[in-house]
This record gives C-alpha cells, sequence and structure tokens, in this order.
C-alpha cells in the first residue's frame, strides 16, 4: 500500500486523499442536572402520547395518558404513528421533548401555529432504530438547550414557514450511525451552535439559517462537505456574518434560476460613490431586468434597464446613502419567466472619497518599523494615529498622497518589538482601524508565522482561506506576526482592475480582516506579468528587480525573483550566496514561486530550481523552500531540505498526481501553513480552511 502524507484527525490516512468524515470538530455532548431522563427515565413524569381523543390535537388532554404535558414533564412521543398537531389555539410547554424512541419508529410532530416551548433538550430519534419527522409550517418552537435531529438513529425536520430558536446546539447526526436532516425550505432557525457529522445533510430552499457569532468558517467546511446545500445542490448559498443580522453568521439559498452573488455584498457599508453593481447569472438568464434606486421595494419606478450583461454602472451616487438593488433573470422563452430576484442593499461611503484597497501592511525588514498602505478613489485628506491601546496615543501624523492613483503610505517607527499596536486610518470623516503585532527582538528564538500562496481569480475562495487564517490567528494571537506568500496573487498583475476585484475585492471582510491585521511578505508568480501592479501595491526593500531578503525574529527570508537571470553567474544568483552565506539565522527559507519539485498535475517542476536552488540550500542550511504555481499542496523532502507547493490560496484547484520523485504529501485542496519554531525545532503544518490538519513534520537542528 501506497501511502499519501496526509494527517487528519491524529490518522494517517491510506492514498486516495484525506476523508471528510470527522473533517468538522464535533462538541462533546453535555446534559446538565435539568435534563434528567436523557436515558428514557421520568423526569417529573413521562406523558406519553396515545392520540386517543383521535384529533391529534396537542392541546387535547384525552391523546396523553396523564394529561397534556406541562413544564415539569418529558413529553414522550413514541406511539409509531401520526403524533400531535401544536394549531393556532395551542400554546404548548415541556421540560423537554422526545420524539421517536424506545421501539418506536415513524413518529411526528405538526406545529402549524401557536407555540412550542421546552426549557431543556429535544430530541428527534433517540436510539439506532428511531426514526421521527418534526413538520413545521408556522407558529414559533423555542428549545431552551438542545434540538438533536438525528441523536442515536433518524430524526428529519421539514420547515416550510414558522421559526424554530435553539437556546444551545442544533445537534445533525449527532452520534456515530446516526442520521439527521433538514429541510429548511421556508420560515427561520436560529440556533446558538450548529453541529453536523456524517450522516447530516441540510438543503435551504427558501428559508434563513441564523447562528450566534461569526462561524462562518464552520459553515463552509459544511458547504465544501456538502452537507449544507441549497435547492437539493442546484443552487447557490450566501453566507455573511455581522451584516444581515448584528453579531450573528446568515445562511440563505438562492435558486439556481435566480441572480446571485452580489458585488457589492448584500449589506455591506463605505462603498464608493462610483461603484459598479455586478452578479453572477441565474442559470437560464438571457437577459436582466435591473431595478436599481433607494426605495427598500423596488419596483416599476426604480427599473432601469433590461441588459445582456452582468455589470450596470448606476452612476456617481449620493454620499451616505444606502442603494437597494434587484435583478430579475428573463428567458422570454420559458413561461416561467421572469424570476424575480432578492432584493440586495449598500450603503455607500460617508466621505468625498472612500478607501479602495487596504489598509494593508508590510514589514520593512526593521523589528522596530511596520509599513501602513491604502489607496482611496479620490485625493483626500488623511492621517494615521496608532499606540498600545485603542487611544492612540503613541502617534498622530497626517500622510500625504504619492504616485499618480491616490495611494498612502506611512512607515511607523521606533515600535517596541512583539508589542501588539492598534492603528487608525481616517479618510476624511471615515475611519477604518486595525491591529499588529510588532516584529520580535533580533535574539528571539521563538517565533510563529503563516504561509500561503496563489490567490488568484477567485475571490471567494480565496475569502475562505483567510477565514481559516482569521481563525488560526483568533485561536492563537501569537500568529498575528508575519504571513509569507508564494506568489500568483491575481489573474494578470498588469490589469489593475484585477488587483481591485481579486486580491483586494471589498466585497469580502475576511481577506480585508487578514491584510489590515499580518503583515504580507510575498514573492512575484508568473501571472504578476510584467511586475508593474506587483511593485506598485507590494514596494518592499528590493535589492533589484524582486528579489530582497529580511530577518524576521529566528528566521532569515530570501525571496527569488524568478523572472530574471538566477542561474550562477548572475547578479541575482551572487546576491544569493551572498545573503544565504552572510546570515547567522537557526532557520532559513527561501521563497519563490515555480517549485523545483512538485507532483503532476499542474506545470512542470522547474529544472533551476533543481540546478542552481537546491544546492545552495544544502550548502547553506536552508530548510524551507516555499513555492506555489501548482494549485494543489504537496511537500518533497531532497536530501533534508523541505520543498512546498502552496498553491491553494483561491486559484482554480488541480488533481496532484503520484509520479514524481521525493513527494512526501499531496491533496487537493485549499490550504494554508502554520509554522511555530523553539529554539532548536520547528514544528509544521498544513491545514484545510477548516483546520484539518492535512501535512505536518518536526526539524530539529541539534539532530544534525
Amino acid at each position: 500500500m501506497k501511502w499519501i502524507g496526509c494527517v487528519a484527525a491524529g490518522l494517517l490516512l491510506a492514498a486516495g486523499g484525506c476523508s471528510n468524515q470527522e473533517k468538522i470538530p464535533r462538541p462533546q455532548v453535555q446534559f446538565s442536572d435539568s435534563d434528567a431522563g436523557i436515558d428514557g427515565n421520568a423526569l417529573t413524569a413521562d406523558i406519553e402520547w396515545t392520540n386517543a381523543g383521535g384529533d391529534r390535537l396537542w392541546r387535547n388532554a384525552a391523546n396523553w395518558n396523564l394529561g397534556v404535558p406541562t413544564g415539569s414533564n418529558k413529553a414522550a412521543i413514541r406511539q409509531g404513528g401520526v403524533g400531535p398537531i401544536i394549531d393556532s389555539s395551542t400554546t404548548a410547554v415541556a421540560n423537554v421533548v422526545v420524539l421517536s424512541d424506545w421501539s418506536s419508529f415513524g413518529d411526528t410532530l405538526d406545529v402549524t401555529g401557536g407555540s412550542l416551548t421546552t426549557s431543556g433538550w429535544f430530541i428527534i430519534g433517540y436510539q439506532a432504530v428511531n426514526d421521527g419527522t418534526f413538520n413545521v409550517s408556522g407558529g414559533t418552537t423555542s428549545v431552551g438547550s438542545d434540538l438533536f435531529v438525528g441523536f442515536n438513529g433518524a430524526g428529519t425536520v421539514n420547515i416550510t414557514g414558522g421559526t424554530i430558536t435553539v437556546g444551545s446546539t442544533l445537534g445533525i447526526a449527532q452520534l456515530a450511525g446516526s442520521s439527521g436532516d433538514v429541510y429548511l425550505d421556508g420560515g427561520t432557525i436560529s440556533c446558538g451552535s450548529l453541529s453536523m457529522l456524517t450522516g447530516a445533510a441540510m438543503d435551504i430552499a427558501g428559508g434563513t439559517l441564523i447562528v450566534n457569532g461569526n462561524v462562518t468558517l464552520t459553515i463552509n467546511g459544511y458547504i465544501s462537505s456538502g452537507w449544507l446545500t441549497a435547492y437539493g445542490g442546484s443552487g447557490t448559498l450566501a453566507v455573511d456574518y455581522n451584516i444581515t443580522n448584528p453579531g450573528k453568521t446568515t445562511v440563505t439559498a438562492d435558486s439556481p434560476e435566480k441572480a446571485s452573488y452580489p458585488s457589492p455584498a448584500n449589506g455591506i457599508t463605505g462603498i464608493s460613490m462610483n461603484a459598479d453593481l455586478s452578479w453572477t447569472a441565474g442559470i437560464y438568464a438571457t437577459s436582466h431586468d435591473v431595478y436599481f434606486g433607494t426605495d427598500p421595494s423596488p419596483d416599476a419606478t426604480e427599473f432601469q434597464v433590461n441588459q445582456s450583461g452582468t455589470t450596470f454602472e448606476p452612476g456617481t451616487m449620493d454620499l451616505a446613502a444606502t442603494y437597494y438593488w434587484r435583478i430579475d433573470e428573463v428567458d422570454t422563452g420559458n413561461p416561467a419567466s421572469p424570476w424575480i430576484g432578492d432584493v440586495w442593499s449598500f450603503t455607500t461611503q460617508t466621505g468625498s472619497a472612500t478607501l479602495k484597497k487596504g489598509p494593508y501592511l508590510i514589514y520593512p525588514g526593521n523589528n522596530t518599523e511596520i509599513q501602513v498602505l491604502w489607496q482611496l478613489d479620490y485625493t483626500e485628506t488623511c492621517s494615521l494615529a496608532w499606540g498600545l491601546d485603542t487611544n492612540y496615543s503613541n502617534g498622530n501624523v497626517s500622510v500625504p498622497e504619492y504616485g499618480t492613483d491616490h495611494q498612502y503610505e506611512y512607515t511607523i517607527g521606533n515600535l517596541t518589538p512583539s508589542a501588539k499596536y492598534y492603528y487608525e486610518v481616517t479618510v476624511g470623516a471615515g475611519t477604518s482601524t486595525g491591529t499588529f503585532l510588532a516584529a520580535p527582538a533580533n535574539s528571539a528564538t521563538d517565533l510563529k508565522f503563516l504561509m500561503y500562496g496563489d490567490t488568484r481569480t477567485y475571490p471567494a475562495d480565496h475569502a475562505v482561506v483567510c477565514a481559516g487564517i482569521n481563525s488560526a490567528i483568533a485561536s492563537d494571537p501569537n500568529y498575528q506576526t508575519i504571513l509569507l506568500f508564494a506568489g500568483d496573487w491575481v489573474g494578470s498583475g498588469d490589469n489593475e482592475d484585477h488587483w481591485t476585484t481579486q486580491y483586494f475585492n471589498r466585497s469580502y471582510p475576511e481577506p480585508m480582516l487578514t491584510q489590515s491585521t499580518v503583515p504580507i511578505q510575498g514573492a512575484r508568480g508568473n501571472h504578476e506579468r510584467s511586475a508593474t501592479g506587483y511593485k506598485k501595491y507590494w514596494p518592499y526593500p528590493y535589492v533589484n528587480s524582486c528579489y530582497w531578503s529580511f530577518d524576521y525574529g529566528p528566521v532569515h527570508v530570501a525571496v527569488v525573483d524568478q523572472y530574471v537571470d538566477y542561474s550562477p553567474g548572475s547578479a541575482q544568483y551572487d546576491w544569493l550566496v551572498n545573503d544565504l552565506s552572510a546570515t547567522n539565522k537557526e532557520w532559513k527559507i527561501v521563497m519563490l514561486h515555480e517549485p523545483g519539485w512538485s507532483c503532476k498535475g499542474g506545470h512542470v517542476n522547474e529544472a533551476d530550481v533543481q540546478d542552481y536552488i537546491q544546492p545552495l540550500c544544502v550548502q547553506y542550511g536552508v530548510q524551507i523552500v516555499l513555492g506555489g504555481h501548482n494549485h494543489y499542496y504537496s511537500r518533497a523532502v531532497v536530501n533534508g531540505v523541505h520543498h512546498l507547493t502552496s498553491g491553494g490560496g483561491g486559484a482554480p484547484l488541480r488533481t496532484p498526481q503520484d509520479g514524481q520523485p521525493y513527494i512526501i504529501s499531496y491533496l487537493e485542496t485549499l490550504n494554508f501553513q502554520m509554522v511555530e519554531i523553539s529554539g532548536n525545532t520547528m514544528n509544521y503544518q498544513s491545514l484545510m480552511p477548516d483546520g484539518t490538519v492535512i501535512d505536518s513534520f518536526e526539524i530539529n537542528t541539534e539532530e544534525k
């Protein structure tokens, strides 16, 4: 058996890639004292459904063995047939509810109106033999703690209207071997947290899912696993945090016939008053009816045009105004046309100019400095303030425009190594804030940092990777140091629009958060073309062309430009020899774009890296060569040097194939890397955006 070096949940998986099973960590299920009775024993009393009254009404005492349940009872629906109906005249309460347990099968509970309230849990399909179905078409259902759809058996929720509110966890397919299905065709499900495992499925086709907090990373993991779908898999899902519902993650679905993926994103603020509107067309659309204006309910008055393209130019909009727009998809030959779109909204900037890119950060190579950069759509008075807290008391400067395209830059100095700083960029009457960690002391022996590459083309996928990076930093703030980048930032670096719509796309908050909180230290990729746009937005302290190097705590990083000569005898080769030989850092990384060793499936191995770079790595003790170029993850080990292909930052993925020498690990997935150095030891992990570890290794320099 051939093994792929893929570590997931602590297990080495056989060839064929990493399993999706258990990819999303599940919470441990714990019940409080008030939840006693999970084993089927009585609380104050088990009140069992009998339907002896024959009308199926919950409120009819004749339908229960001991009368209608109260707030201290377990309501047990386990007679193996149609169960209660809660209608508009019913106010139902219970301590806990179990729908299908013991030897029961095929139990139902319908809420058509009124209300159902439990102070504790609600379980559907308690044991392996049980199967229960909960139908909600109206009313309100409030579960005090957890709602388990398929606890150890099978459970189904069909909701076409009304609301289900879960105080704690909505768990779908909670235990191994269980199955749970939720069909959210209307109404709203709100919960404290969401847990889905193998055997779980939720399909949204008209309803809304709301989860407390920022769980976009978890939701996107469920989507990529195929457990969370829209319209049976043919539609698209929209996920936002803190926009539709403050402090919550909201998930809605668009049918494949409707327009989707609006830009500007729904609910976003600070949009340029000269922004264009764009969207993804429905599958049958031959043209698009555009409605646009300040009326929250666009109608014929707001109709603008019927057009074939998916971009609309509204002209110069008012400042600080909220606009509403809708796209109806048209196919004149289809009797179902037009397909009426959702109403989207955005709010324009508050000043005469707005941020077009940034703020974002560069580490210039001095551990007492950091560069803050941004770009506007117009010239405006700008200032930058910073400090050790949000009082920003360490400095406040006016920042002039430079260049010919409304760019701004300021290098903050006199920083205390490793201290956390807060900063605020003021543009006219508006502000944007961020944080950063100053670089560690030159003598530091410990460090944590991040790496990735190839973000071009698909900003939505790049946002998924950045969500993973942001989550890693939130879990361990010591990773808010530097982010090494292996090149191919955008589809074409000579196309100005690509920088705006891809890497710096402001419709996606996750990359903007990454860019504003960690300095990004990158290499030139082949898609940077002439490097005009690359150098414009990433003015690193280049030695020449696009090669340069820097120290960061215990690490030395040499950045190679593969699009100028680096053969022996060239200026870049001589510089690299001098650079690597002069550093006294324990840990050394060479960063470039096109790897010397990678998998089949994509670009071929770069012979010049094998012939020119590899010998220098061996000679001068370089531990890692970071590359990208191939849109997957792989790792090769050649004479002790780890050659990484980190090409999963958002570019279209490719399928890696076996057959190349020295390959230790590979996987087709979006990915990023986490590196921890502690003295003489380096621990490395490559991860999917949801946090699943796909590869890891350790190096100890004392063992050489």
